[in-house]
Protein backbone atom coordinates (compact mmCIF):
# COMPACT_ATOMS: atom_id res chain seq x y z
CA UNK A 1 0.00 0.00 0.00
CA UNK A 2 1.56 3.43 -0.87
CA UNK A 3 2.17 6.07 1.90
CA UNK A 4 -0.35 9.17 1.70
CA UNK A 5 1.73 12.29 0.85
CA UNK A 6 1.30 15.48 2.94
CA UNK A 7 1.14 18.43 0.52
CA UNK A 8 0.80 22.32 1.34
CA UNK A 9 -0.73 24.78 -0.62
CA UNK A 10 -0.04 28.87 -0.24
CA UNK A 11 -2.28 30.70 -1.19
CA UNK A 12 -3.66 34.72 -0.62
CA UNK A 13 -6.70 35.85 -1.05
CA UNK A 14 -8.01 39.37 -1.45
CA UNK A 15 -11.01 40.81 -1.22
CA UNK A 16 -12.28 43.76 -2.68
CA UNK A 17 -15.55 44.72 -1.30
CA UNK A 18 -18.12 47.54 -3.04
CA UNK A 19 -20.03 49.78 -0.79
CA UNK A 20 -22.54 51.63 -2.88
CA UNK A 21 -24.60 54.11 -1.34
CA UNK A 22 -28.04 55.89 -2.48
CA UNK A 23 -29.62 59.06 -0.86
CA UNK A 24 -32.05 56.92 0.93
CA UNK A 25 -29.17 55.47 2.89
CA UNK A 26 -27.83 58.28 3.82
CA UNK A 27 -30.55 60.52 4.49
CA UNK A 28 -30.57 62.68 7.89
CA UNK A 29 -32.73 61.20 10.48
CA UNK A 30 -34.66 64.02 11.64
CA UNK A 31 -35.73 64.57 15.50
CA UNK A 32 -37.76 67.05 17.32
CA UNK A 33 -36.65 67.21 21.50
CA UNK A 34 -38.66 69.22 23.94
CA UNK A 35 -37.23 69.25 27.82
CA UNK A 36 -38.66 69.38 30.11
CA UNK A 37 -42.22 68.63 29.07
CA UNK A 38 -43.09 69.05 32.80
CA UNK A 39 -43.43 71.41 35.72
CA UNK A 40 -44.01 74.21 37.74
CA UNK A 41 -44.17 78.13 35.95
CA UNK A 42 -42.40 79.93 35.24
CA UNK A 43 -41.17 76.56 32.97
CA UNK A 44 -38.37 77.16 30.69
CA UNK A 45 -38.81 74.56 28.23
CA UNK A 46 -35.67 74.18 25.47
CA UNK A 47 -36.11 72.95 21.97
CA UNK A 48 -33.68 71.42 19.51
CA UNK A 49 -33.90 69.65 16.14
CA UNK A 50 -32.24 68.33 13.19
CA UNK A 51 -33.60 71.28 10.78
CA UNK A 52 -34.74 74.48 11.44
CA UNK A 53 -38.41 75.22 11.68
CA UNK A 54 -40.55 77.67 13.16
CA UNK A 55 -42.72 76.93 16.48
CA UNK A 56 -45.81 77.97 17.13
CA UNK A 57 -45.45 77.24 21.68
CA UNK A 58 -49.63 77.02 21.77
CA UNK A 59 -49.43 80.00 24.33
CA UNK A 60 -49.98 83.01 21.79
CA UNK A 61 -46.48 83.22 20.78
CA UNK A 62 -44.24 81.66 18.21
CA UNK A 63 -40.63 81.66 17.42
CA UNK A 64 -37.98 80.39 14.26
CA UNK A 65 -35.51 77.69 15.66
CA UNK A 66 -31.58 79.54 15.76
CA UNK A 67 -28.82 77.54 15.08
CA UNK A 68 -27.37 75.44 17.98
CA UNK A 69 -24.49 76.31 19.87
CA UNK A 70 -21.83 73.92 21.44
CA UNK A 71 -23.88 71.91 24.73
CA UNK A 72 -27.07 73.13 23.25
CA UNK A 73 -28.61 69.88 21.85
CA UNK A 74 -27.42 66.59 22.04
CA UNK A 75 -24.89 65.46 18.81
CA UNK A 76 -26.87 65.53 15.62
CA UNK A 77 -28.88 68.78 16.86
CA UNK A 78 -28.65 71.61 14.82
CA UNK A 79 -31.31 74.04 15.85
CA UNK A 80 -32.56 76.09 18.73
CA UNK A 81 -34.74 77.60 20.88
CA UNK A 82 -35.88 77.90 24.41
CA UNK A 83 -39.72 79.30 25.62
CA UNK A 84 -40.59 80.17 29.06
CA UNK A 85 -43.80 79.39 29.82
CA UNK A 86 -45.39 81.25 32.52
CA UNK A 87 -49.04 80.67 33.35
CA UNK A 88 -50.61 76.80 34.49
CA UNK A 89 -52.10 74.67 30.95
CA UNK A 90 -51.17 72.60 28.72
CA UNK A 91 -49.80 73.63 25.92
CA UNK A 92 -49.96 72.22 22.53
CA UNK A 93 -47.56 72.92 19.88
CA UNK A 94 -47.67 73.41 16.34
CA UNK A 95 -44.49 72.99 13.94
CA UNK A 96 -44.15 75.16 10.87
CA UNK A 97 -42.64 73.72 7.93
CA UNK A 98 -39.63 75.58 6.54
CA UNK A 99 -41.66 78.07 3.63
CA UNK A 100 -40.89 77.04 0.22
CA UNK A 101 -38.11 74.32 1.44
CA UNK A 102 -37.56 71.05 -0.57
CA UNK A 103 -35.72 69.69 2.64
CA UNK A 104 -38.32 66.98 3.84
CA UNK A 105 -36.37 66.62 6.82
CA UNK A 106 -37.71 70.17 8.32
CA UNK A 107 -41.37 69.25 6.93
CA UNK A 108 -40.78 66.09 9.30
CA UNK A 109 -39.28 67.95 12.42
CA UNK A 110 -42.43 70.03 12.20
CA UNK A 111 -44.18 66.93 12.23
CA UNK A 112 -42.47 65.66 14.97
CA UNK A 113 -43.26 69.09 17.18
CA UNK A 114 -46.70 69.21 16.14
CA UNK A 115 -46.94 66.11 18.41
CA UNK A 116 -46.06 67.33 21.80
CA UNK A 117 -47.49 68.79 24.80
CA UNK A 118 -46.35 70.77 27.10
CA UNK A 119 -47.83 71.03 30.56
CA UNK A 120 -47.59 73.39 32.81
CA UNK A 121 -48.65 73.48 36.60
CA UNK A 122 -49.11 76.37 38.79
CA UNK A 123 -46.61 77.81 41.11
CA UNK A 124 -46.36 77.09 44.55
Amino acid sequence: MPRPRQLTFKFSLTLVATIMASSASCAQTSYFAATPTTGRAPLTVMFCASAGTAIDFGDGTSSAMGMAQSGDCPAGGTSYVKHTYTAAGTYQLRGLPCPGSQNTNCGEVAKQASAVKIIVTPAR
